[in-house]
C-alpha cells in the first residue's frame, strides 16, 4: 500500500484480467482484422463502403456501443447477477432499461 490508500484506509481495486491484458487484446483484434482483411477482401471492403456522409457506419456504431455503457453509468455487476437468476434470465431475454443497468438511486 501506498501513502494515499494508507490514509483512506482502502487496500487498491484489483485488475481483472481483461484490464490487465488489454493490450494484448487489442494487438490481436489488429492482427485478425489484418488477417480477415487479407483472407476475405470482399466482406471487408463492403463493410468499408458501408458510409452515410462520408461516415463510416459499422465505425459510427462500435463507437456509440463503446460510449452510452458510459454515459448511462451502466453498472456490468448489476445486469451479471440479474442473469444469473432465473428470474433475470427472463427478464433480460426481454428489456433491460437503462434504470435497470444503472441501479436505483444511482447518479
Amino acid at each position: 500500500m501506498n501513502k494515499k490508500t494508507e490514509a483512506l484506509g482502502k487496500e487498491p481495486a484489483k485488475m481483472s484480467v481483461f484490464e490487465r491484458y488489454l493490450s494484448i487484446w487489442v494487438g490481436l483484434c489488429i492482427v485478425v482484422g489484418v488477417v480477415l482483411g487479407h483472407f476475405l477482401p470482399g466482406p471487408v471492403q463492403a463493410l468499408g463502403e458501408m458510409k452515410i456522409a462520408e461516415v463510416n457506419l459499422p465505425v459510427a456504431v462500435l463507437i456509440w456501443l463503446m460510449i452510452i455503457p458510459m454515459l448511462l453509468k451502466v453498472d456490468f455487476g448489476i445486469i451479471i447477477s440479474q442473469i444469473s437468476t432465473a428470474t433475470g434470465r427472463f427478464t433480460s431475454a426481454i428489456f433491460i432499461s437503462p434504470r435497470a443497468c444503472t441501479g436505483p438511486g444511482r447518479k
